[in-house]
C-alpha cells in the first residue's frame, strides 16, 4: 500500500501522508532571485538619480546662457561691456552690464558644480546684419563649463561639461 501513495504524498510510519510547505532549497533559491532583482532595481535608481542631476545641470546652463543673451539684447548699446573670460571674478561696478554679469556669474557659481563662464562679443558689419539694422550688430558667444565628476563616480579628467551658445544681437 505504501508504494501506491499519490503524488505530493510521503510515507511516514507506514502510512501515506500529504506534504505541506516548501523545502529549504526552494526558499533559498527564491531569496536569491528576489535579492538579485532588488539589487538591479537599486542600481537603476542610482543611475536615474545621476542622470537626473546631469539633465538639471544642462538645463540650468541653457537657461543661464539665454538669460545673459537676453540681458545683452536689452542693453545692446553696451554689448561690448559684457565680455568676460573663464576664471575672471564677477564685476562689482554699478553699470547695468556689470550688474548683469555679476548676477550671471553668481548664478553659475551657485548652481553648477565648479561652474564658470566666458562671453565673447564681436562687432559685425552692417552688411552682415539683417534688416531693420542699426549701425552695427554684435556676434555673441556664451560658453559655460562645469564639473560632473560627482555624477561620474569621482572620475577625473573627462568629467568636464561644456555648453556653447552663439547668437547675433
Amino acid at each position: 500500500m505504501n508504494a501506491f501513495c499519490k503524488c505530493h504524498q510521503t510515507v511516514i510510519r507506514g502510512r501515506c501522508r500529504k506534504q505541506f510547505g516548501l523545502s529549504l532549497v526552494e526558499v533559498l533559491v527564491t531569496l536569491v532571485v528576489v535579492a538579485l532583482g532588488l539589487l538591479g532595481i537599486a542600481g537603476l535608481q542610482v543611475s536615474a538619480l545621476k542622470l537626473g542631476l546631469v539633465a538639471e545641470n544642462r538645463s540650468n546652463s541653457v537657461v543661464y546662457a539665454n538669460n545673459i543673451i537676453d540681458r545683452m539684447r536689452a542693453n545692446i548699446a553696451n554689448a561690448a561691456s559684457y565680455v568676460t573670460a573663464f576664471g575672471s571674478a564677477a564685476p562689482t561696478g554699478s553699470t547695468q552690464a556689470e550688474k548683469d554679469l555679476a548676477d550671471f556669474k553668481a548664478q553659475i557659481a551657485s548652481t553648477l558644480p565648479e561652474g564658470d563662464a566666458e562671453i565673447l562679443v564681436a562687432q559685425s558689419s552692417a552688411a552682415d546684419c539683417e534688416a531693420p539694422t542699426v549701425a552695427k550688430c554684435w556676434d555673441v558667444t556664451v560658453s559655460l563649463r562645469w564639473n560632473e565628476a560627482n555624477v561620474q563616480g569621482g572620475k577625473s579628467g573627462a568629467a568636464q561639461s561644456f555648453l556653447k551658445i552663439s547668437s547675433r544681437l
